[in-house]
Order: structure tokens, then C-alpha cells, then sequence
């Protein structure tokens, strides 16, 4: 079972697995990833190129709730779209 607070290792390592399973989930292709979790809730988010990614990332996430053995809410948050350009380098 996990805990509210951010500072417990559990949790932290519970991110980290969450993590680590969507980057090789989604072969690292999910921008900006951050995850955050507790004892209820999961919330996932970041940027990715295309819906399969953003799919690939949520199923990642309900294998690592699965091998936990629990069943949080999931919020994603993950925002599919082409990378936006550097205004320093406008595209011609």
C-alpha cells in the first residue's frame, strides 16, 4: 500500500517503477514525463507525437498497478501533438 507523503521511499520507488515502465513502454518517446502517485491516485503526464504513445504509456501503467497489487485512480494527462519549434529557429 502506498502513502500520502512525497518523502517516503515507497512511493518514490513506486514513481520510479511507473516511470521507468512507460519509458520502455514508449521507447522513452513520451516528452516531459512526469509522474506523480499516491496511495489513491496516479497522475501521469507529458507530451507524446502520436495517440499510439500516449496508449502504449496507459498500458504500461495498468501493468505496474497490476503487479502491485492496487488499484489507484489514473489520471493522464499526456498531450499528443508534433513537437512545437524553438522561436529561435523558425521553420521556413
Amino acid at each position: 500500500m502506498l502513502v500520502e507523503s512525497p518523502c517516503e521511499p515507497s512511493v518514490m520507488d513506486f514513481n520510479w517503477t511507473i516511470e521507468r515502465q512507460i519509458m520502455q513502454r514508449t521507447w522513452g518517446r513520451i516528452r516531459q514525463l512526469r509522474v506523480t502517485a499516491t496511495s489513491e491516485r496516479v497522475c501521469i503526464s507529458g507530451t507524446a507525437s502520436s495517440y499510439y504513445l500516449k496508449q502504449l504509456a496507459l498500458a504500461a501503467v495498468t501493468e505496474a498497478l497490476a503487479a502491485a497489487a492496487i488499484s489507484p485512480v489514473v489520471e493522464v494527462d499526456i498531450q499528443v501533438g508534433a513537437p512545437s519549434l524553438s522561436k529561435e529557429h523558425p521553420r521556413h
